[in-house]
């Protein structure tokens, strides 16, 4: 878990001390660079993408028990960090002022996400093999969705959008996807399943909900029109939410063993 100095420093960007604390972040992402350059050619990273609330944990769960009933060794998953997000309080504090807290909350999702890719890099340094990690969200979905969505609506300014494209930009290609899996789900399921889950803190409007899907949609349609991703892979497997969960998890493994092959 990151220690809470890591929202310190980022709350001192958003007040003004952008040059040092930029710097700074810019010397930690640097390390972590060079530290895992090594690592680029022996991993892919896939996203399962989606709305908030479109089944990405649960699907990630099936998968998972999928991947250790047939023994796949080379496939690892990366959960979203919201265990840190709730226990800090950030996400909580997001949802009761996003005009006030977006632009910290955004920058804090953006470091504990590639922490959290980073960890899982660290168990594979003294494997030879190409390694799928599965992310839970992507770097690209937090700035082009949530970042983007939030800057256009006013709940992130300028200056703060300013910061958070220029700590996104110094942050190694090799965290980004080399596919994406998108999870369509409408807005009004969305909307059910955060009811039914009742995550603490987490108030999310029907018109949030749509707002998002529609961001995600232009996401989407803009990596399939790109085709700027890193491998052999097809750039966007999406799936429908209402089908089986085993039948999903073998759409996946087809979209990754082909891509591989």
């Amino acid at each position: 878990m990151l220690d809470l100095y890591y929202i310190y420093l980022l709350y001192l960007i958003l007040i003004g001390t952008f040059t040092f604390i930029s710097i700074f972040i810019n010397w930690q992402f640097s390390c972590i660079n060079c530290q895992f350059g090594n690592l680029k050619k022996k991993y892919k990273i896939i996203s399962l993408d989606g709305n908030i609330g479109a089944g990405k944990s649960t699907l990630l769960k099936i998968l998972n028990d999928y991947i250790i009933q047939y023994n796949i060794k080379n496939i690892s998953i990366v959960e979203e960090p919201v265990n840190v997000w709730e226990s800090t309080g950030i996400l909580k504090k997001f949802y009761e002022n996003k005009n006030q807290n977006a632009g910290i909350f955004q920058l804090f999702v953006l470091e504990t996400l590639v922490h959290a890719i980073q960890d899982k890099l660290n168990t594979l340094n003294n494997s030879n093999d190409t390694h799928i990690i599965i992310t839970e969200r992507s770097l690209d979905s937090t700035k082009w969705v949530f970042a983007q969505m939030l800057y256009d609506d006013g709940d992130i300014s300028y200056e703060a959008m300013e910061s958070y494209l220029y700590i996104y930009n110094k942050i190694d290609k090799l965290y980004l996807p080399s596919a994406t899996i998108y999870l369509n789900t409408p807005p009004e399921i969305c909307n059910e399943r955060i009811i039914k889950r009742n995550r603490d803190g987490e108030i999310i409007s029907n018109e949030y909900l749509i707002k998002c899907d529609s961001y995600y949609k232009n996401m989407i349609k803009d990596i399939r029109n790109r085709e700027h991703f890193n491998s052999n892979l097809s750039s966007v497997l999406e799936i429908d939410a209402n089908a089986n969960g085993d039948i999903i998890c073998k759409q996946i493994l087809n979209f990754i063993y082909l891509g591989l092959n």
